[in-house]
């Protein structure tokens, strides 16, 4: 979900290099607005009528087994329902319909992510009762739509309908995929554990930036590397974020990698609220399970480290993850000289 301006507790930044041409870092705990983001977003204008079915649920096109793809295009169809998550309320776009019956108790993602409109994507039971609605999701293409972990019953009708926001329409791709195996993350014996209370939902344990006072977690050096086991979460718009401060005691690389239950964003910042594009050293996200790691070669100072769920919904709170931060070494220890009559001086 991408949007252009803050309200006072985010945190927007400019992208750092050109792999985040189309994602900008952000750091708020709260869902930024979008306004700017669809007001430039053009509407498309339907043009002459494409016969490939599916116009509506009475017509709708069968999806005969999971997982199922299909291309298509919304142009020249009619807006037939209504998507309660439209932004704003606004969604008067052409939409076209699949079908499927479950035939067994099932778990399914639905993903508009490759489409070339801003989209947005209902699953709704046989009366048209709307279980799952997306506008926006954290797709690589902003203003594009997905749901994930829709719950379908068997011996039980759905539908599939591929909206548009406001009167966008154009070319879709549409994958409906089962929800991959649970993840879970343990943490390695010897982590800290973060401590933190009900998910930091609403934070005032550690939320750094987002918090008033601002609040952070200070982390004491290792040379084996720094352990935390942490939890997080985000739903309803709002996530947690944790904010990590350590203290270089010499130049070097510090490493920050997480393994988290959702997917997750990293970075290694400096130590400024509110964050600017100047403060941030890198920028990493990624899915579920898999190591996301933030690389920044600094000097001796101050330095703080974010964590967050890569997304503002549908990850309960709780969720588990494990941090690691290398390079975060100790200073070390001074041994005086000794001589041997000092030595014997001790014990005489």
């Amino acid at each position: 979900m991408r949007k252009a301006s803050c309200i006072a507790a985010c945190l927007t930044v400019l992208a750092v290099s050109q792999a985040f041409a189309d994602r900008q870092p952000y750091f708020g705990s709260q869902e930024p607005p979008k306004e700017a983001k669809k007001a430039a977003a053009p509407a498309t204008t339907p043009g002459p009528v494409i016969q490939q079915g599916g116009d509506n649920v009475g017509s709708a096109t069968v999806i005969p087994a999971i997982p199922f793809g299909d291309a298509g295009t919304t142009i020249g169809y009619v807006n037939d329902y209504t998507a309660p998550c439209a932004f704003a309320g606004s969604t008067n776009a052409p939409d076209v319909v699949y079908s499927y019956y479950a035939e067994v108790d099932q778990c399914v993602d639905v993903s508009l992510c490759e489409s070339s409109f801003d989209t947005i994507v209902m699953v709704v039971d046989a009366a048209l009762t709307v279980i799952a609605c997306n506008d926006d999701a954290d797709c690589d293409l902003s203003l594009r739509s997905r749901v994930e972990g829709v719950s379908l019953a068997a011996g039980q009708q759905y539908y599939i309908i591929v909206d548009g926001w406001s009167t966008n329409a154009g070319e879709y791709v549409l994958e409906v995929t089962e929800c991959p195996p649970p993840c879970e993350v343990t943490c390695p014996p010897g982590s800290l554990p973060e401590g933190e209370p009900n998910c930091g939902i609403p934070d005032s344990y550690n939320g750094g930036c987002n918090s008033t006072p601002n609040v952070f977690t200070s982390l004491v050096c290792n040379d084996e590397g720094v352990l935390v086991c942490g939890t997080y979460g985000a739903e309803g718009g709002t996530r947690d974020t944790d904010w990590y401060e350590i203290v270089m005691d010499a130049p070097g690389v510090i490493t920050a990698c997480v393994n988290g239950q959702y997917p997750s964003a990293v970075a290694i910042l400096l130590p400024n609220c509110p964050v600017t594009a100047a403060d941030v050293l890198d920028f990493q996200f990624g899915p579920e399970c898999v190591a996301v790691c933030a690389t920044a070669n600094v000097g001796a100072g101050t330095y703080r480290i974010f964590v967050g769920t890569d997304g503002f919904d549908g990850f309960p709170c709780l969720g588990t993850y494990s941090l690691r931060i290398g390079g975060y070494n100790c200073p070390p220890v001074g041994v005086e000289a000794a001589n041997w009559s000092g030595v014997k001086s001790i014990f005489r």
